[in-house]
């Protein structure tokens, strides 16, 4: 098996996005923590790009670029890319090449917050808390925050904080985790379906 460094399979992937997707891509990954900075990824190539990942993220660039991949839509690069990382034990020195990796593969998985949206809505008992750690966590702007805090029932909180909030994976990550603490119960009862 032909294999390549992180760097090379990022930018092989990177190289792959057609230009309107490159450019959400880069976008994403500026707002994404705030460890790069517009200049360092403004009207460069895919290989500048890589690199710059690859030195802020280091072994974890692959993860990061599967988890902006998705957050931009691109599902079939990003569960390709995810498919083969979660298969490895650990992701050592190489990886198999670009392209060994089917980047037009396309699964049809659901995120857990997609997948229960209506039980979520249905069922999550008090979510002030909640809202404020996703607040923390800057999922959400004081704006949204006072928004769908001055609803008058948790319903109407958890649907307007579903549907208008929480796009990205990264946001929806957050808040299953928070769900996880918070009612604890019912994310049990809902993986158990």
């Amino acid at each position: 098996m032909a294999t390549k460094r992180p760097k090379r399979i990022l930018a092989d992937v990177l190289e792959n996005l057609d230009e309107k997707n490159f450019r959400k891509f880069c976008s994403a990954l500026i707002d994404w923590d705030k460890k790069v900075k517009k200049g360092q990824v403004e009207n460069k190539d895919f290989l500048d790009v890589a690199d710059v990942m690859v030195n802020v993220y280091d072994k974890d660039a692959l993860k990061v670029a599967e988890e902006l991949l998705r957050d931009i839509n691109c599902a079939g690069n990003a569960n390709n890319l995810g498919k083969y990382l979660h298969s490895k034990a650990g992701l050592g020195s190489s990886v198999p090449s670009a392209g060994e990796l089917n980047f037009d593969f396309v699964p049809s998985g659901k995120h857990f917050v997609d997948k229960h949206r209506s039980e979520l809505i249905k069922r999550v008992g008090n979510i002030g808390p909640i809202l404020d750690e996703l607040l923390d966590e800057d999922v959400l702007e004081n704006e949204a925050y006072n928004k769908i805090s001055a609803l008058p029932t948790n319903q109407e909180k958890v649907r307007e904080l579903c549907t208008k909030c929480l796009n990205a994976k990264r946001a929806k990550d957050i808040f299953y985790n928070i769900l996880k603490k918070k009612e604890k119960f019912l994310i049990e009862e809902l993986e158990g379906n």
